[in-house]
């Protein structure tokens, strides 16, 4: 067999893959599934782990998404998460996950609901969490009080977690978990388009269910991916790829404040870029081994570039998409970002603060002004000025990670926006399901090559910022200032 009738034949079967998922699945980003797909394949071949987190709203559909994986030869489904569930001291090998995986030639973990490990005791959350870190990087050891003793594992394990949007909020499970993860946001689907495609579905759930997971095991069982990563990449894309990757390494650096006070107490220090541009790397390959690609191209660099900003804390992103949207000599206050974002100002300037402590931006004083208390309610108490970094500008210009735009230029001209930046950006509500009058919910053919590559970031709703009790004699800018430092690598 050829290597072009198996990239055809790849290429068929995944076309059939995606119309069976339209058929059943309203969904404004059908990219997830070659996306998915790609997960699978990545981890096959044992390389660099990929750990996904597939983050989404409940009843968004994320949970039919994984499920539908459920048949896949390598993936293994997981409902509940405890200490012990990895390795443990009592019974055979079955009741050890790990070692059932290894006996069955498992490389995926499935897990359809990881929000439960979130709402749980913080001693069991910690511990799992500590246990998930060590077999993300190839080996656990577990001390039990069983007849066992201690228990060792060794290997390569993937993992693919659905999760609400609490995850930006848990901040120990970011902390500890570091770059090992990273994540795929589901847009933002009509309300009203779902609830008609759920009408629809209604009395035929099994049925779904049953049809999608045959699917899923139909495409892997019929074609061939010998030597996915294998795929060429152009040392183009691959610096793009090693620009995005050190854009993440910075943008997700987590800051260390306290509860209370809001004050920072330590100085971060963002990861480095390697383990994120490998996993990006991978990613690419096996997206276009998926999409029965020669080569990677353009196209799978775009889902890249959805991971990367998927990855990056979201307020983050909205902050550095609107400072690049400005010229490069120009800065603008907190309070003007702020309205610009929606979001209000106390949480931009929290925000912005950190941007600058990880090397992302420069924070200058206002001319005239003079420094307010930091808790002085919503008034824009701190007239500082923010820009992006020259040095990190150019990173984000050379990876294209904002959709592509180089970023505007001092030419007097107007700044170019950055695509699916701004609001009003129409979503597509997938084709039309079994039956469906083609009037109720629009349509398109499934083609996604001339879909915005990087969706719209903006959120739905405001952030809602913390509300913390002032310390009257204590500024916490201050203490900020007393951190910045000006050796930061841009």
């Amino acid at each position: 067999m050829s290597n072009q009738f198996q990239r055809d034949t790849v290429r068929e079967n995944l076309s059939r893959l995606r119309s069976k998922f339209e058929e059943w699945i309203s969904l404004p980003d059908y990219d997830v599934i070659d996306f998915l797909c790609a997960v699978v394949i990545a981890n096959r071949t044992k390389d660099i782990p990929i750990w996904v987190f597939l983050v989404a709203p409940p009843s968004s559909g994320k949970t039919e998404l994984l499920m539908s994986f459920k048949d896949v030869p390598e993936a293994i489904t997981i409902s509940k998460f405890t200490p012990r569930t990895l390795l443990s001291g009592y019974g055979g090998e079955e009741s050890s996950l790990l070692k059932r995986m290894d006996k069955d030639g498992k490389t995926l973990m499935v897990f359809k609901d990881f929000t439960t490990v979130l709402e749980m005791d913080h001693n069991a959350r910690a511990e799992i969490i500590s246990q998930l870190r060590e077999v993300a990087d190839g080996r656990l050891d577990v001390q039990t009080g069983g007849p066992k003793g201690n228990i060792s594992w060794e290997g390569h394990v993937g993992m693919l977690a659905g999760v609400t949007g609490a995850i930006d909020m848990a901040y120990a499970i970011k902390n500890s978990l570091g770059s090992r993860f990273f994540y795929y946001r589901l847009p933002i689907q009509d309300h009203m388009i779902s609830s008609r495609r759920a009408l629809l579905n209604s009395g035929l759930n099994h049925d779904m269910k049953n049809q999608l997971r045959g699917a899923v095991s139909e495409f892997f069982s019929t074609s061939t991916f010998e030597n996915a990563l294998d795929v060429p990449i152009s040392d183009e894309l691959s610096q793009k790829i090693a620009n995005m990757a050190v854009y993440v390494a910075h943008v997700r650096c987590d800051v260390a404040r306290d509860g209370y006070t809001r004050i920072i107490q330590v100085m971060p220090e963002p990861e480095g870029s390697p383990r994120l541009m490998q996993q990006f790397i991978v990613m690419a390959k096996a997206l276009a081994s998926v999409r029965g690609k020669e080569a990677v191209t353009e196209d799978e660099l775009r889902v890249v570039a959805k991971i990367a900003n998927d990855t990056a804390p979201r307020r983050r992103t909205i902050a550095l998409k609107h400072l690049y949207g400005l010229l490069q000599v120009e800065s603008e206050r907190t309070r003007d970002i702020a309205v610009a974002c929606e979001t209000p100002t106390n949480t931009m300037k929290e925000t912005l603060e950190d941007l600058c402590l990880v090397g992302c931006v420069d924070k200058t004083l206002e001319d005239g002004g003079e420094d307010g208390n930091a808790f002085a309610g919503s008034r824009d108490s701190t007239p500082y000025l923010w820009k992006i970094k020259s040095g990190f500008r150019e990173i984000i210009a050379e990876s294209g990670i904002f959709g592509g735009t180089v970023g505007p230029t001092v030419n007097g001209g107007v700044p170019t926006p950055v695509p699916g930046d701004l609001p009003g950006s129409t979503e597509s509500a997938g084709p039309t399901a079994r039956g469906a009058d083609t009037t109720t919910g629009g349509g398109t053919d499934g083609v996604v090559a001339n879909a915005e590559p990087v969706q719209p970031l903006r959120p739905e709703q405001p952030v809602l910022e913390q509300q913390h009790a002032p310390e009257p004699r204590r500024r916490s800018h201050g203490n900020f200032d007393d951190l910045v430092n000006d050796e930061v690598p841009f």
